[in-house]
């Protein structure tokens, strides 16, 4: 077999499909697939190639059917002779795009279809040779349409298993396929966001903010790519003509009828954008598919499809005669005659449900004997609805609850779960034998994962849910409302989301449509809840809970409520205001509340998975239980407000403790006791921030490494310093040990990786690659890769034994903070400031999936040790546990933190009759407060991240803040309202803004260390400057606007002076071009960072604040250095000047603010009462009022002459005055985080 003869592109298809075998199996091709191979690459027939290679046409089929196997494994969609060339080529031009390109979701098994031939065959042609473009399966309820989707879905094959290698037919047909259910009535958000994430290979994972902007990016890839889009269940996102049968108060067929609707078709409130996603695909030209599985016909697609066009109904009817009479067979209902079953399938006609459930009834009644049911008088029923009534009618009263249990949880129950949610002992213990009972009478599902009902039956059990409770409430007869839970707090986030969105709003519907008014809906529940105090048993119901989860559903104010000895069961309370309900002596152990951490900068679980621990913004350090998330400890002792930025648990050893090492920016390493929570040791030696800690396989040694430059190797047993690695020539962000603990990897802000020998401290290796600083790093379990993540957006896996670089992972569009391993070694984890996670293939290196749901940069990821879950967190106080396979968000606990970072003052404006001061901190709200009365006149509201800076314009109408959610937002100071949204930094936060004295323009910087111009008439950014090679803290105007001063974490401050241009020029010059461009005048070098600025004009006086503590004096004109004020220890985070009588206020990490005589550089007095970091300070009055914002979350106002704190204002907190005085299933930790939240515990009068 020669090579010479091999074409390049035939070698290069060769070499490609060598190589995927190499990687996939660990064996590339032998020298028989080598030679079926490239003869099938050249055209050549079976035959040919036998006679050439001397071998008999069978062998080298044989040889070629495993080839195409092994090759459809490693291409992962099925490869066959006739298609190895395209697939090749395919996998050449796109690599990424060529795989996984089928999304079944939770398509459902499919364990029984009968016959369905014709059918099949008609639909294939419609959307294989037909190319139609949206085609809408409908028909009655119960009709199976899920089942033919699937089939079809599956090319039409007639299997029965959902599987990815039984659409072979498909997929020849069809770049894409992916299925989602509507059943849940998840948002068109939702859905548009997976179509486009998927359909664009997890290239786009936002979505945009116009519809029809998403609407014409679906279609861009429905033209470019020949996609499948199957939608099942679009009956639950329409309204239907409602069954002719009334209801009674006890939820069942009344005599009365009630007149039909005529609303079929259209679609349910808040849902209507579904309809323009619909019309734009059967519409708009392009070679894909949609199919629609419904009950009832969209309105809007009616006049649209025709029988020749691109649009299509197709009218499902029921079985034919003798699929059904298989059914009849299959369930062991044979009758003599086959005449016998006519008359009840053509009574049905053929509907699979109904055939079902009557089929349910012939069994559990007649004992099998169609003939006996059939004499009855009246065996039919005219409605399936009536049909299920019949049903329910007959069951007992367990039965019914479990039954209502499983459409409320509407995913498959174990036994061991539903006996968790029933709450008397005498249906637990009965709970298999009904379950079994019900399997006889009904058709319930039962497979692995427990038992579920079909969508029909949850709909009508639901609906007769809301209805049975809607009436209890009005006749105050309480029966479900005790025993069943409308909504599961501790229930995954989309369940509990479901529940909210199909059960508690409904029902709120119809409360409203019962009451006058939303007052007297208020009132009744009221009364419902004294009956549950006064009525036994009735307060260790559901009912309390229930009744807690609809007033929040109504948005019920519930300052004052009174919950006192009821149990709070299942209430979601995550995110509500609870200020001075009393909850003293309520049993709150399944209620969710917000807890107390602040922003997540690490998370690590516990080896044996049972814990996970997350360090925050706050220095604290708390571990959850894996099982609810609730916190179980918390561990204090790093510095107050010093962000714990790496934390991570030993591996689990015989005889030893568990252990949990932690980093952080008070410059020290601690070593816990994990069980206990005692600090077994406090290393130190880094002399700035430590930014990452890690602890060696076999707990001896711990690393760590700092903005000082270097990594250390520390002895966890005596705390002593074995080795400090200095060879990095920046900050080092990233330690790791490999799996044997010989070789520590670092990674630096000088943009490399260093390996090291962990015994002598030898620097080993230098792997270079990452055009950026390396952010994380993580070993493989296996040792042999390494993974780096780099503010470049990429990853790289590094091997071990070679130190090449196997793959660059691109993807990201922002920095990427954190990375993980999963356990098994086959994926990598990723989390970057673009507020996305994404999973990677190890061995090829393509995006498997992006997770979203976080709305600002993801800075922690971290997978649990069994695979299962993925947990990341950001600094907008927010953790989220995902299904690491299926992607779906299980989780998210909010924290809550609302340091005041940012105040200014408008003293001047007639807008205002008393001084106003307006904050801003990490809750991304901005609050305008009056200092006369302390109280909070406006809240304004639309950042999603915590707000570095807010300032007036010099006229005091418009308001300036800017954000970590890179976006800066111009408010209008009497209406609240933002008139202007700027948007343009990058790679970070804007952290500081400033207006022009003519308020014209708008200077700012950020976490990119660029600086931006912005003419606030057009909204335009007019010029970008790259200012500074790192963050930039402060931006300051001098009094003409010509000149600006800028400072930041490169030690350096700059001033910036505006281009000059000749008076002729100018007068030709655009509105945009005279705000004019700056050059750079000087550049002031000072040791580490740089972080606050103020200027005096009449002085020529320049102050900065700096991270030692110092204040320093510098000529504004020249730059010089006139003097160093020192007293505060930590960084100086704001100074102001006092015009009046030219002296500086400061205020600094210290928790002080300070008076400075800038002549003599002595401190004239110091103001103390801050419980944390002073932020901001403003003068306020000229006769000498100061105020002052903290991290403690107050702003404190100021005597300048008696350094007296005239006023504390103090942020509402969301459980001001919650009392919990001995209320129950609560955790001594869980008690501190309620408390630290504002809850109380005194005895109730």
């Amino acid at each position: 077999m020669e090579l010479k003869e091999t074409s390049l592109d035939t070698a290069t298809k060769l070499e490609l499909a060598d190589s995927l075998l190499l990687s996939s199996a660990g064996k590339g091709l032998d020298t028989l697939e080598w030679l079926v191979l490239k003869g099938t690459l050249e055209n050549k027939s079976y035959q040919a190639l036998a006679i050439a290679a001397h071998r008999s046409p069978k062998t080298l089929k044989d040889v070629g059917s495993q080839l195409w196997k092994r090759l459809s494994l490693a291409l992962e969609q099925p490869v066959k002779k006739s298609n190895v060339k395209a697939r090749l080529e395919n996998y050449q031009a796109h690599p990424q795009a060529s795989l996984g390109r089928k999304d079944w979701a939770d398509a459902p098994e499919v364990s029984a279809f009968f016959g369905r031939k014709e059918e099949l065959i008609c639909l294939e042609n419609w959307i294989l040779k037909d190319r139609c473009r949206l085609v809408a399966l409908v028909g009655m309820k119960g009709i199976g349409k899920t089942g033919l989707t699937i089939k079809l879905g599956m090319g039409g094959i007639g299997k029965t298993e959902l599987s990815l290698t039984l659409a072979k037919g498909i997929q020849d047909d069809f770049d894409y396929v992916i299925w989602r259910s509507l059943l849940n009535a998840p948002s068109l958000d939702n859905i548009l966001h997976d179509l486009i994430q998927f359909l664009s290979n997890q290239q786009e994972t936002r979505l945009a903010d116009s519809l029809d902007t998403n609407l014409m990016t679906v279609l861009k890839y429905l033209k470019q790519h020949r996609c499948l889009i199957v939608f099942d269940n679009v009956e639950s996102i329409l309204t239907a003509d409602r069954i002719n049968v009334g209801m009674d108060a006890d939820g069942n067929p009344s005599e009365a009828p009630q007149p039909m609707t005529s609303s079929a078709g259209h679609y349910r409130e808040g849902y209507e954008n579904y309809g323009q996603l619909f019309q734009k695909i059967g519409e708009v030209a392009h070679q894909s598919c949609c199919i629609l599985t419904s009950r009832e016909k969209p309105k809007n697609l009616q006049s649209l499809a025709s029988a020749q066009g691109k649009i299509r109904f197709f009218q499902l009817h029921g079985l034919k005669d003798d699929d059904a009479r298989n059914m009849f067979a299959q369930s062991g209902l044979r009758p003599k005659s086959a005449d016998t079953l006519e008359k009840i399938i053509r009574f049905y006609e053929g509907n699979p449900l109904a055939l079902n459930l009557v089929v349910k009834r012939i069994q559990s009644i007649f004992n099998g004997n169609i003939v006996a049911f059939l004499a009855q008088d009246n065996p039919f029923f005219e409605d399936i609805n009536d049909l299920l009534h019949w049903h329910f009618n007959r069951l007992n009263e367990a039965e019914r609850e479990l039954l209502y249990w499983l459409a409320v949880n509407r995913e498959p129950m174990t036994i061991s779960a539903i006996k968790s949610d029933c709450l008397t002992l005498a249906l637990k213990d009965i709970v298999t034998d009904t379950l079994e009972s019900l399997q006889r009478r009904l058709p319930i599902n039962r497979t692995v994962t427990g038992f579920s009902l079909q969508p029909v039956i949850i709909e009508y059990l639901t609906e007769k849910l809301i209805k049975h409770i809607a009436n209890e409430i009005q006749s105050e007869q309480i029966t479900l409302l005790n025993r069943i839970c409308l909504q599961k707090g501790t229930a995954k986030d989309y369940i509990r989301k479901t529940q909210y969105r199909l059960i508690l709003r409904p029902l709120a519907t119809r409360l409203r449509q019962s009451f006058e008014r939303e007052t007297a809906i208020v009132s009744q529940l009221n009364r419902v809840l004294d009956l549950a105090k006064a009525t036994p048993g009735w307060s260790s119901s559901y009912a309390p809970g229930n009744i807690l989860s609809l007033l929040c559903t109504l948005e019920t104010d519930l300052t004052g409520y009174d919950f006192s000895y009821l149990t709070i069961r299942q209430s979601y309370l995550q995110g509500m205001t609870l200020q001075q309900v009393n909850f003293s002596h309520a049993d709150l152990s399944t209620a969710v509340f917000t807890q107390s951490f602040g922003g997540v900068h690490s998370t690590a679980f516990s080896s044996d998975g049972q814990y996970l621990a997350i360090g925050d913004s706050k220095g604290e350090i708390r571990l959850l239980r894996q099982q609810d998330y609730q916190q179980v400890r918390l561990l204090t002792g790093h510095g107050p407000t010093l962000w714990i930025t790496a934390i991570e648990f030993s591996q689990q050893l015989a005889d030893e403790p568990p252990l949990l090492v932690s980093s952080s920016f008070d410059t020290t390493v601690r070593v816990w006791h994990a069980e206990t929570g005692a600090c077994l040791q406090m290393l130190t030696g880094h002399t700035h921030w430590v930014w990452s800690v890690a602890i060696s396989p076999d707990s001896r040694l711990v690393a760590s490494g700092g903005d000082d430059c270097t990594a250390k190797l520390w002895d966890v047993e005596t705390g002593e310093c074995l080795h400090t690695l200095s060879d990095h020539s920046n900050w080092v962000w990233a330690v790791t040990f490999s799996a044997d603990g010989r070789t520590l990897a670092t990674g630096s802000y000088d943009c490399t990786i260093r390996l090291w020998d962990t015994a002598t401290g030898e620097c080993l290796n230098i792997l270079k690659g990452h055009a950026n600083s390396v952010w994380a790093l993580a070993f493989s379990p296996d040792g042999k890769t390494l993974v780096s993540s780099s503010l470049d957006h990429t990853l790289r896996l590094w091997d071990m034994e070679t130190k090449n670089c196997l793959h660059t992972l691109t993807g990201h569009t922002k920095e990427v903070r954190s990375v993980a391993f999963s356990p098994d070694g086959k994926f990598v984890v990723s989390g970057s400031f673009d507020s996305t996670l994404k999973r990677w293939n190890v061995k090829t290196g393509h995006c498997l999936f992006t997770y979203v749901g976080h709305r600002v940069g993801v800075r922690t990821v971290a997978i649990s040790p069994d695979g299962h879950t993925l947990v990341s967190g950001d600094h907008s106080q927010s953790l989220r546990m995902w299904d690491l396979q299926r992607g779906n968000c299980l989780k998210s606990v909010k924290g809550y933190i609302n340091w005041i970072w940012s105040i200014d003052v408008q003293s001047q404006s007639p807008l205002f009759q008393s001084p106003i001061v307006v904050t801003g901190g990490l809750d991304g709200a901005i609050r305008l407060w009056n200092i006369e009365t302390g109280r909070c006149v406006q809240t304004l509201e639309g950042h999603e991240n915590w707000i570095w800076q807010v300032a007036f314009s010099p006229d005091g109408k418009t308001i300036a803040s800017c954000s970590d959610d890179e976006s800066i937002r111009i408010w209008d100071s009497a209406s609240g309202n933002c008139v202007m949204t700027l948007k343009g930094h990058t790679d970070g936060g804007v952290w500081t803004v400033d207006f022009s004295p003519d308020g014209k323009t708008l200077i700012s910087g950020g976490q990119d260390g660029s600086i931006r111009i912005w003419s606030l008439a057009t909204a335009e950014c007019i010029h970008t400057i790259a200012a500074h090679d790192n963050w930039i803290w402060s931006v300051l105007f001098d009094d003409k606007g010509s000149e600006f001063f800028s400072c930041s974490d490169d030690g350096t401050i700059k001033l910036w002076s505006k281009k000059k241009r000749a008076k002729e020029k100018a007068r030709s010059m655009t509105p945009k071009e005279t705000l004019g461009t700056y050059a750079l005048q000087y550049s002031l070098q000072n040791e580490g960072k740089v972080m606050a600025l103020a200027w005096h004009n009449d002085l020529n006086l320049l102050a900065s604040g700096h991270h030692d503590g110092s204040i320093r004096l510098w000529n504004s004109t020249n730059g010089k250095h006139i003097r160093t004020l020192n007293g505060h220890q930590g960084w100086v985070l704001s100074l102001k000047f006092w015009p009046g009588n030219g002296t500086l206020i400061s205020s600094a990490q210290d928790k002080q603010v300070r008076h400075w005589n800038i002549e003599t550089g002595a401190c004239l007095g110091t103001m103390a009462g801050h419980q944390d970091w002073a932020t901001s300070v403003e003068i306020v009055e000229e006769d000498g009022i100061a105020a002052s914002g903290s991290a403690d979350e107050t702003l404190k106002i100021w005597d300048l002459s008696t350094y007296q704190c005239l006023k504390t204002i103090k942020l509402p907190l969301p459980y001001d005055g919650m009392n919990i005085h001995r209320s129950i299933g609560l955790s001594e930790s869980q008690r501190h985080n309620l408390l630290s939240l504002g809850a109380i515990s005194k005895p109730s009068l």
